[in-house]
Formats: C-alpha cells, structure tokens, sequence
C-alpha cells in the first residue's frame, strides 16, 4: 500500500480485512485502534476504543444479507476478543437513511445517533450493551424474533 497509508497495516495499530463469496470479493473490512489514531485528536478517546471502516465492494452484493452477517459477526467479536473495549466508532457521515447509517444501526443494533465534533468528524459509537441482536436472514423474509 502507498504512502500515507502503508505504515499504519503495519504492528497493531490497523488490521484489514477482504471477505470473499466463492472467491469473489464482497467487502473491506478495516479495524483500528481509535486512540492511536488522528481521529483521537477530535473527540474523547478511550484507550480501548476500536475504529472500523467497512465498504462492499460492488451494489450487485448490496441487499442479499452479506454485509449484516459479516459486519455484526465483526462487531460482536471485537467486545468478546477485547474485554476492555467500550466503544465501537463508525464513521457516520453518511446521510440519513444510507446504506451506511442503516447498517449500522438497524443491522449492527448499534446507535443511529452520531456524534459530530468540531473538526467536523462525526461518528455513531456501539457498546457491548447494544450488540448485535437479531439472527442473519437466510432468505428474502425477515429473520424471525
């Protein structure tokens, strides 16, 4: 990876993750330590915070599920790998009823309600208490209670 961006896969500051479907890439998955991180400098980091990008990778995949099994199996992992952890930051500056700031909400049972600091950042956190709830849907129907 070039520079800005080479150094940070490197140690334990970041970790990306690519999630294939029968070999063929579905999505990017990035976590990071959010006190490491510049976005530290903006709002009130805890040490345990994790940061975590995520993108699909092409709108074809986008609506079949994948996203939600993945991104709340990620979410999930991280509080039961890392005790100390509290909070989750995803970035949400994607608009009112996105892609984005629906999947983190209603697929990840994380808060729909962000948070913007003065420079401008603005970010949705999850806590261990509003983990991930609902069973992935196998189908087109909605998962049952």
């Amino acid at each position: 990876m070039a520079p800005p961006h080479g150094g940070q896969f490197e140690g334990s500051y970041s970790r990306p993750y690519v999630f294939s479907i029968d070999g063929r890439p579905m999505g990017y998955m990035e976590l990071f330590r959010a006190a490491q991180d510049d976005l530290a400098a903006v709002y009130d980091a805890h040490p345990y915070d994790v940061g975590l990008h995520a993108a699909i990778a092409e709108l074809d995949m986008v609506e079949h599920g994948h996203g939600a099994i993945m991104f709340r199996g990620f979410v999930q992992s991280v509080f039961e790998i890392e005790p100390q952890c509290q909070r989750i930051i995803g970035d949400a500056n994607a608009g009112d009823g996105s892609y984005g700031r629906r999947f983190w909400s209603d697929e990840a049972g994380c808060s729909s309600a962000s948070t913007t600091w003065p420079s401008g950042i603005s970010a949705s956190p999850c806590s261990p208490g509003r983990g991930p709830v609902r069973k992935p849907r196998t189908s087109g129907r909605p998962a049952a209670p």
